[in-house]
């Protein structure tokens, strides 16, 4: 069966006869860069980190680690939360 050049753009039934064509790999995208972190949010990540860590460690292992930081640092950690108990507990810091 003869074919012109504008019935190549249309789909047409399979022959029997027909090579199979392999499979077409899925388009890729270019990954995408991390996003910028400011250095407010890098200041919160280590502050978060660093009370997650004491909270999870065994209790005579976070107050080994406590005593070792400086009192500004752990009050650092706490700033900018609005939960009461953490205010409390900066309050009692700063004694």
């Amino acid at each position: 069966m003869a074919r012109k050049i504008a019935d190549l753009d249309e789909p047409q039934a399979e022959s029997p006869h027909a090579v199979p064509r392999p499979p077409q790999p899925p388009q890729q995208t270019p990954p995408q860069p991390p996003p910028q972190l400011s250095q407010q949010h890098l200041r919160e990540d280590w502050g978060d980190l660093l009370v997650r860590m004491l909270a999870a460690a065994p209790e005579d292992v976070a107050a080994k680690l406590i005593n070792c930081l400086d009192k500004e640092v752990l009050t650092k950690a706490l700033e900018g939360r609005a939960d009461p108990y953490l205010r409390l507990a900066l309050l009692l810091l700063r004694k």
